[in-house]
């Protein structure tokens, strides 16, 4: 069953995961290869992630901020 969390929540589970990658990665360097390109490709993918969602939650405030608190 899929929950829909906030943005902000969501920025830190990415962070969280990035986190956990690179705990498995050092766990698994030297001994598993493939295990250890397929992490470092998970990273690489989730890299630079938390910061374009923390730039969106700032322009979408500086929208609503503009829009008057987005009231109509």
């Amino acid at each position: 069953m899929s929950r829909i969390i906030s943005a902000e929540d969501a920025c830190c589970q990415i962070s969280q995961a990035q986190a956990v990658l690179s705990l498995w990665l050092e766990a698994e360097s030297g001994s598993n290869e493939r295990a250890c390109q397929i992490i470092g490709t998970l990273i690489t993918l989730l890299d630079g992630v938390p910061e374009a969602v923390d730039a969106l939650i700032g322009d979408v405030m500086r929208l609503e901020n503009n829009r008057g608190g987005g009231k109509p």
